[in-house]
């Protein structure tokens, strides 16, 4: 007979409990041969395979048979350690039979530590052609119905009302905390203990898998998704931001189908959205990104004259204009148009400046011409922050400078 050290204080792991002991022998299982078998009992499971690990792989912390391997739950070499030290802290036998012999594990006092430390007794008797392990732990056969799920299905219909489940690669990991319409399967890092995901990992493997056109999922699925514009499964496909032509067929057919033919994507202005209103649109508010499955937009399907009302403005700010227009070599029309809510203080759209009547009010002249320049420089070059807007920006402030020497 011979006694090993697995090197493990018995206070190791102090949240661990029944449900990690089973987790982690069920997956070192699965991982080893998805195809093994087991027995349940009241008070006990037998889980058996003709695999063979090595009894040093059992007892030696970090050696692992799965490292690298993507499709494996387990890559640490420390899970079925940890699972036999909590079963045998809560007084759970744990028996392994394998060709080098049986196994069994107790806790014992260690020179110089105030804790007992993880033993394996190991007998060359009781051989065993392949691996069984025997967990004798009442109640057993729950944590194996309801933490368990087949590796191949991804998404399911939520079961209760309660938060919905994720599983990885098959197994249990956690509530989702985020509003989600189905429970979840995926194949995801995760960290050591098995019980913690990043909610904004979760979030893109979720819009991965959606968009992913290898795994085709009905067309119901997306139409339930587009009813419910808060879900994880919404805010999962918000962040894939380079959809294929795939992806974009099943967003515009169930917004289409949720939503009807004459509806628009809400551009998040207020004035805009109450313009497609009255003219006869059905505006959706979403946290979809419209412009990266080409969804129709408020903002792209009203022309300007539906945006922006065009009002006559004094003559001495036309004249103004007129000037500076001059001045800068600037051969674009402007027009003004009335102020509303949330509306910018200037805009450039097809060659055209459009100014707010605010900048018209006594004492803001200054204002008028920075904005108006701001504008000029969007209709030649780029967008705000962009290398084109500031070298167009430079080269007219350059230009004016030029004429005010000059003159």
């Amino acid at each position: 007979m011979t006694i090993k050290s697995l090197n493990l204080s018995e206070n190791y792991v102090p949240n661990w409990a029944q449900w990690e002991v089973v987790r982690e022998i069920y997956c070192n299982f699965l991982d080893a041969d998805p195809d093994f078998t087991q027995y349940v009992t009241a008070h006990s499971v037998t889980f058996a395979t003709t695999e063979t690990p090595s009894l040093a792989t059992l007892t030696v912390m970090g050696a692992s048979t799965s490292r690298g391997n993507n499709e494996n739950i387990g890559e640490f070499g420390e899970g079925f350690k940890l699972a036999a030290l909590v079963a045998t802290r809560m007084g759970y036998g744990l028996e392994v039979f394998s060709p080098e012999g049986y196994m069994t594990f107790k806790l014992q006092a260690e020179e110089g530590l105030s804790e007992r430390v993880l033993y394996a007794v190991i007998s060359p008797k009781k051989k065993y052609d392949g691996c069984k392990i025997i967990l004798h732990m009442p109640d057993v056969e729950n944590f194996i119905s309801n933490n368990f799920v087949k590796r191949e299905r991804v998404l399911f219909e939520r079961k209760s009302n309660n938060n919905a489940k994720l599983y990885c690669k098959g197994v249990f990991i956690c509530s989702i905390e985020e509003y989600a319409l189905y429970d979840w399967n995926l194949n995801m890092q995760l960290n050591r203990d098995r019980s913690t995901v990043n909610t904004w990992d979760l979030r893109n493997a979720i819009g991965n898998e959606l968009s992913n056109s290898n795994t085709e999922h009905p067309q119901d699925v997306y139409d339930n998704i587009m009813k419910n514009p808060n879900s994880i499964e919404m805010r999962g496909l918000k962040g894939c931001y380079s959809p294929g032509a795939w992806q974009k067929a099943r967003l515009h057919e169930a917004f289409y189908t949720v939503h009807g033919q004459e509806a628009l994507v809400s551009s998040g202005n207020g004035y805009q959205d109450t313009v497609a209103v009255i003219k006869g649109y059905k505006v959706v508010n979403t946290n979809l990104v419209p412009e990266h499955w080409g969804l129709p937009t408020v903002e792209k399907s009203l022309s300007n004259n539906d945006i922006y009302e065009i009002i006559e403005v004094d003559g001495n700010i036309r004249k103004a204009v007129n000037v500076a227009m001059d001045i800068l070599e600037a051969p674009f029309e402007v027009r003004f148009f009335k102020i509303f809510d949330d509306a910018p203080l200037g805009k450039c759209e097809g060659g055209v400046v459009f100014l707010s009547q605010m900048l018209c009010l006594p004492g803001r002249m200054h204002q008028l011409l920075s904005t108006l320049c701001h504008e000029i420089c969007h209709v030649q070059g780029d967008g705000d922050g962009t290398l084109g807007f500031e070298y167009k920006l430079d080269e007219l402030c350059g230009r004016l400078l030029k004429k005010l020497i000059e003159r």
